[in-house]
């Protein structure tokens, strides 16, 4: 149960997002800094600001609980990341909603960083548009992951490793989740086996 001084909001919670006495406990825990806020107007334009690109109130649901911080953006923000991801990352409008469901996390993130995901796949990466738009619908995950410090390694070790880069990008662009897959955990390991068999480079 709730603290008496954060009631108003569980039960605003519960009652908008039809959410149940845990899930509403949840999104507190997750955003504490909620209950400072109006949930009318303030967090309530945010919910129709999402109904209205074309979330169903079940994906609505969903999607805060899987990431309470969105509703800590500003409205501006929020809009921002929407627009990036139409202009810049290229989801067409009507897979825009399965994307954020998909990855709520795309909304506490900076258009900064987003970026930096969308220059790998078309400068490091060398990807077309349609390319580019196809990854980051199926797997817009990739987006919030470090350039330097996740993707790029992955692609250099793959390429030492005899790949040519637009082999690696074919595959990326069929199987976005294998950047997704650890280096040392996933990637190396199993080189090291495929090695011992004498299976290397593109005969992988």
């Amino acid at each position: 149960r709730p603290e008496q001084g954060s009631r108003p909001t569980w039960e605003w919670l519960r009652r908008e997002l039809s959410l149940s006495e845990a899930e509403a406990a949840r999104v507190i825990r997750g955003y504490p800094g909620l209950m400072a806020l109006r949930m009318e107007p303030t967090v309530w334009r945010k919910l129709e600001y999402f109904l209205s690109l074309g979330l169903t109130p079940q994906e609505l649901k969903r999607m805060v609980l899987q990431e309470p911080l969105s509703l800590s953006r500003s409205m501006e923000s929020l809009q921002t990341i929407v627009t990036f991801l139409s202009e810049q990352a290229l989801v067409r409008p009507d897979r825009v909603p399965s994307v954020l469901v998909a990855c709520p996390a795309l909304l506490s993130c900076s258009v900064e960083r987003l970026g930096e995901g969308i220059r790998f796949l078309r400068q490091d990466m060398g990807m077309a548009d349609a390319q580019i738009s196809s990854v980051v619908e199926s797997f817009p995950r990739l987006l919030t992951y470090k350039t330097l410090a996740n993707l790029q390694p992955k692609v250099e070790y793959l390429q030492e490793e005899g790949f040519p880069l637009c082999d690696i990008r074919e595959e990326v662009v069929q199987r976005p989740l294998v950047l997704a897959y650890s280096l040392k955990k996933r990637f190396m390991p199993r080189f090291v086996h495929l090695k011992k068999c004498d299976i290397t480079g593109r005969r992988v």
